[in-house]
């Protein structure tokens, strides 16, 4: 058995150990009476950068070091190491919303929660300044993002004994009031007259096939890879997005509907070629498409289609969510369904979509209408059950057959995902 000798340095020990990818390099410091690892690294040079970095951070005398100064080297820091998703984004919210605040000079141990609560006040009132949402007050979301972002630099502050706690635990978004949604889809009309359209290309005919009923986002659509389509088992495993692993950080797998089935089919087989590796759908010099693609939506396709203007081509994903609860290619998905397939974390995210099936809304209400004016079955002056068992919202399974292509009951979702 080979005895593991750890190494002084600046912060702690580095100590090698074996991996599946060979030798590695721990350190370990103590910070604040407590054993903590601050990583492993490929080197023991880079350990000990690291460990100079660290120590250089609990050792400065400056005690006032400000948010912003914090923040720059905060997001440094997650970029060297590239182990986070979307540090630009990161990045873009600090620029936008924290560097010019008012909380971006308060020292890290004196900002309060009621600091943190005034700067979110502040940005309420803001509007964006680029973007569809460019005049309009900050999205809900963009606001949450901004909180996180400040949050998460602050939790590592304390990690690194810079801040004595993080002020920003307990602060919530305040709900803003709206008068109209905020996202949209498409209709079926809609989605009809997009593949009507005599000059699509098979790539983005294909694309947008996926987008709407797969309802994969624009990164795991253009990360996606000819291994992770199974054909035989008609289903996508969803492994990367933009900048590696997926939004949530796991790996999914949900189900072909026909029409992704067929348009994927006739795609991999062009040019008479079948192909079985690598990526899907790849710019003109073979690596991925960047951030920011969309397929020619914005710029060709949607207004050739007559589609709305406000359509984006991520809200052909909610177009997908909107139509599988409202049963519109099948039987109505139950949020469960529909929350693993999409791939959010909260049952939360999914149950706003359910405030979109406004033709299920009418349904049902005809149905109500149908139920109570039968003489027969509604005695005067009773208030009729308008539950009725072919509610979308009621979910009991139907007792007519599928859709050809589709799997009964679950439609490909098999044991992974419950109908009781």
């Amino acid at each position: 058995m080979r005895v593991r000798r750890n190494t002084e340095c600046a912060l702690g020990t580095i100590t090698p150990i074996t991996t599946g990818k060979g030798i590695r390099y721990r350190l370990r410091a103590t910070i604040d009476g407590k054993r903590e690892s601050l990583g492993c690294f490929d080197t023991i040079d880079e350990a000990r950068a690291q460990s100079q970095a660290y120590y250089e951070l609990l050792h400065d005398h400056s005690k006032s070091l400000s948010v912003a100064a914090w923040g720059r080297q905060w997001l440094d820091d997650r970029e060297g190491r590239g182990t986070h998703r979307s540090v630009k984004d990161t990045r873009a919210l600090w620029d936008r919303h924290i560097f010019p605040s008012g909380v971006a000079p308060l020292t890290l141990r004196s900002v309060k929660q009621r600091h943190v609560q005034e700067w979110l006040r502040e940005l309420v009132t803001q509007r964006a300044t680029h973007g569809p949402r460019k005049g309009k007050p900050l999205a809900e979301q963009t606001l949450r993002n901004a909180l996180n972002a400040l949050s998460s630099a602050f939790s590592d502050a304390v990690a690194a004994g810079r801040a004595s706690g993080n002020p920003c635990k307990g602060v919530r978004v305040p709900r803003q009031a709206r008068t109209d949604d905020d996202w949209t889809y498409l209709t079926n009309d809609e989605i009809r007259a997009v593949f009507d359209l005599p000059h699509l290309p098979a790539k983005q005919r294909t694309a947008l096939t996926v987008a709407i009923y797969a309802g994969m986002r624009a990164g795991e659509i253009w990360g996606l890879r000819w291994e992770d389509v199974d054909f035989d088992e008609r289903e996508i495993l969803v492994r990367y997005s933009f900048d590696g692993p997926t939004k949530g950080g796991k790996v999914r797998r949900i189900p072909m509907l026909p029409p992704v089935l067929e348009e994927l089919a006739r795609w991999r087989r062009r040019d008479d070629v079948t192909r079985a590796a690598g990526l899907v759908f790849h710019a003109r010099d073979g690596a991925m498409h960047t951030k920011g693609y969309d397929a020619q939506w914005a710029k060709k396709w949607r207004s050739a289609a007559a589609i709305r203007a406000d359509v984006r081509f991520h809200d052909l994903r909610h177009t997908c969510a909107s139509h599988l609860i409202m049963g519109t290619w099948g039987r109505a998905w139950r949020l469960e369904e529909v929350q693993v397939v999409l791939g959010h974390t909260s049952r939360t995210t999914t149950e706003r979509y359910a405030r979109l099936a406004p033709d299920s809304i009418r349904r049902v209400a005809n149905e109500a209408v149908e139920q109570w004016s039968d003489d027969s079955k509604v005695a005067p002056g009773l208030v009729n059950d308008w539950s009725t068992p072919n509610s979308p919202y009621i979910q009991v399974p139907e007792t007519t057959e599928p859709p050809i292509g589709f799997e009964p009951t679950t439609y490909g979702l098999r044991n992974r995902c419950s109908t009781n």
